[in-house]
């Protein structure tokens, strides 16, 4: 996503573009690919059920995605270095408050319990700290609380320290998170959330991006390994923790082979500055992928409710259609002047 202080005046790097895209692509598998949690809540199979097959594969494999908008974020916030804190604070505000507080209240105005989510206390709040019923946008308050604290540790702290206490926090995440169960026997889902949520996901991927924007680029083949290794191992981890009965395959939002996939994946991307004319246009959409992201769960909500997918080319099938709508309602948004700020 396009979450630059101010995406207008950024510099086009076409390598990121077309990584936007892909990596859209991924996050709209992680919903769908694997009867994602969402669509399982709709066609009544149990979310937290153990397993390996084919979908929930595709799903991790899928997990660099997240991990690479936020290295793509911090890798534009670099470029406010020297600015006041102030001001750069000021400019993450405007840039995803906006975003959040209209696609936010949009997925609560379509929902049966709209009412609730108005009035009560309780759901109010839910709705504020993690966008409520519209579950993905999470990730807009936590790139912002991420971004902020890149930002802020980085005028007081060395590379080396930054990402001592980034790391720290990961391993922290992932305690209270996927390894929860290895020293808390079934514990709460809500601490798979609580630890995505927190800077204990987002701010090592954010400070890593930061980092790339400063320093000489490894060699591709290096960034490739990285990635691979990455990939490996996250899916290993994810395999030894659901044979064990600890945690589900496809509950796994990050691990530690994560740290790798996703900064690999975006560490690729940047050796690609040019692009052939014929991956131009994925490029131009990738510039969409935040208004793609915001309004792709739409869509799967509908197909959960009518088509009720249970086979994977079900599942796939409508990945692909999900998101070529979303695509389209991000273009169409887009030429509406007023609303352009919800899609780029």
């Amino acid at each position: 996503m396009d979450i630059s202080i101010n995406a207008k005046s950024a510099k086009r790097h076409a390598g990121i573009d077309i990584g936007r895209f892909i990596a859209i692509i991924g996050v709209v598998l992680v919903h769908s690919a694997g009867a994602g949690r969402f669509l399982k809540a709709e066609t009544n199979i149990n979310p937290y059920q153990f397993g390996i097959d084919a979908g929930v594969i595709i799903e991790q494999l899928c997990r660099f995605a997240v991990p690479f908008f936020f290295c793509t974020s911090g890798y534009f916030l670099s470029r406010q270095n020297g600015r006041p804190l102030s001001d750069v604070l000021k400019g993450i505000a405007i840039r995803l408050v906006p975003i959040y507080c209209v696609w936010s209240l949009f997925y609560v105005l379509i929902t049966s319990k709209r009412l609730l989510w108005l009035s009560d206390p309780l759901y109010i709040l839910e709705w504020l700290v993690n966008g409520g019923p519209g579950f993905h946008l999470w990730f807009l308050p936590a790139l912002g609380l991420n971004m902020a604290l890149a930002f802020y540790l980085r005028q007081s702290c060395t590379w080396k320290m930054l990402f001592v206490v980034a790391a720290m926090l990961y391993m922290a995440g992932l305690m209270i998170g996927s390894y929860l169960p290895l020293f808390v026997p079934h514990p709460d889902p809500v601490f798979i959330i609580v630890s995505r949520d927190l800077p204990c996901f987002g701010l090592i991927f954010v400070v890593a991006g930061m980092y790339l924007a400063e320093k000489q680029l490894k060699a591709l083949a290096v960034s490739f390994a990285v990635c691979v290794a990455g990939a490996v191992l996250h899916m290993v981890e994810a395999t030894m923790l659901d044979k064990a009965g600890l945690m589900p395959f496809q509950m796994n939002n990050y691990l530690l082979g994560t740290l790798a996939f996703g900064v690999g994946a975006f560490m690729i991307v940047l050796h690609f500055k040019n692009l052939p004319k014929q991956l131009e246009f994925f490029a131009k959409i990738g510039r969409f992928s935040t208004g793609i992201y915001a309004v792709h769960i739409f869509f799967i909500w509908i197909a959960g409710r009518t088509i009720k997918p249970t086979e994977l080319y079900e599942r796939l099938t409508i990945a692909f259609f999900v998101l070529m709508l979303s695509c389209l309602t991000a273009f169409v948004v887009k030429r509406i002047k007023p609303l352009q700020f919800l899609v780029r």
